[in-house]
């Protein structure tokens, strides 16, 4: 042991700890993609990624036609599988894809940009967290999902850190056009979504994850705005526009 020790002191390689990349094809139906995993929480993630919600996505393009376009944004992407298979998705049936993923966390986006790399995928990245203000917000692991800003309120928190936001006037200025979105933003479902429907009004079908029932002041907004809940699995709610 004294040995090792010494060994241990020198060098990292070959007696230290190291780092072992975990490879591996994840498949959602005919579909896969090569995955590359560093880190624990990570690798757990994408064995629970929400597959439902992207039977959601692919059953709504198929009603509506297959559009030649498909615009899609996913808020809180973590590690972005559902971009990741609806561009593969998109790739394998011809269609031109413009999909964008706001995930804060940095080791998310390491996994997303290099999995898009890998499978020649392309994916807009925006390192940031959504807030109603530019600048610094806290955030915080709890478990294998990412918190944000007020969401943090009420949970046992070991540590928190600070990320850089950006405000909904900013998100404009990278992104035109959505006709699809996916908000999975644990605690911070309504403040954004609140936010969405007044600068991006012509988005088509939202879906969002809520921990716990619809809050009734944005059951409304989503009403006044003409979306009505079209389709519930799970804790995934589908709300879609009316023509």
């Amino acid at each position: 042991l004294l040995i090792v020790s010494l060994f241990d002191s020198i060098s990292t390689n070959p007696y230290g700890v190291k780092v072992v990349v975990t490879s591996r094809k994840l498949f959602f139906g005919s579909l896969s993609l090569k995955v590359k995993a560093r880190q624990e929480g990570i690798d757990y993630r994408s064995q629970i990624w929400k597959k439902d919600v992207l039977r959601m996505i692919i059953k709504y393009l198929k009603d509506d036609g297959l559009p030649s376009s498909i615009n899609f944004l996913e808020i809180g992407a973590a590690s972005g599988l559902v971009s990741l298979f609806l561009a593969e998705w998109s790739s394998n049936n011809k269609k031109n894809y413009d999909i964008s993923c706001i995930e804060p966390s940095l080791k998310n986006v390491q996994f997303l940009e290099e999995t898009a790399v890998s499978n020649k995928l392309r994916i807009n990245i925006i390192p940031m967290a959504l807030s109603s203000k530019n600048g610094w917000v806290d955030f915080c692991i709890e478990e294998t999902r990412g918190v944000v800003g007020s969401g943090i309120d009420g949970i046992d928190i070991i540590k928190t850190n600070k990320v850089p936001s950006m405000n909904f006037e900013t998100l404009k200025a990278y992104i035109s056009n959505v006709n699809i979105c996916y908000v999975d933003a644990f605690a911070n479902e309504t403040q954004i979504v609140s936010k969405l429907l007044l600068h991006f009004p012509n988005i088509k079908m939202y879906i969002i994850e809520f921990n716990s029932d619809i809050p009734i002041n944005l059951k409304k907004d989503l009403e006044d705005y003409s979306y009505k809940l079209s389709y519930q699995s799970g804790i995934n709610y589908q709300f879609t526009k009316s023509n």
